[in-house]
């Protein structure tokens, strides 16, 4: 790791998605051809009870479902980095439709 954290050699980023519905995925982070995607902080809010997961877009779950309430927000900070596989991105899915917003930082390397 370099002094500031992330890798030398990684690119950090910021990604914001948002959509009225989530049920088909919703795209945060697009995929960066023969390289991962590690997430280091995730933001998401909603405006309806609803069940949300991260996956990649391989379909790899890389949280399981969780239940928000409507209007509601949630944030985590990954002592450990969540990472994707090689060559893929990165999608939230909900249980059912309702505005969703979803930002992540991280690096790519």
């Amino acid at each position: 790791m370099a002094c500031g954290g992330t890798p030398i050699g990684s690119v950090d980023f910021q990604a914001t998605a948002t959509t009225a519905n989530a049920t088909g995925g919703l795209a945060v982070k697009a995929l960066t051809a023969s390289k991962r995607i590690y997430i280091t902080d995730i933001v998401i809010s909603t405006d309806t009870a609803m069940n949300i997961e991260g996956r990649d877009t391989a379909s790899a779950v890389l949280f399981e479902h969780m239940y928000f309430p409507a209007n509601s927000i949630w944030s985590k900070t990954w002592t450990t980095p969540i990472q994707t596989a090689v060559g893929v991105g990165f999608n939230v899915i909900a249980s059912t439709a309702g505005n969703v917003t979803c930002t992540i930082t991280g690096f790519i390397k």
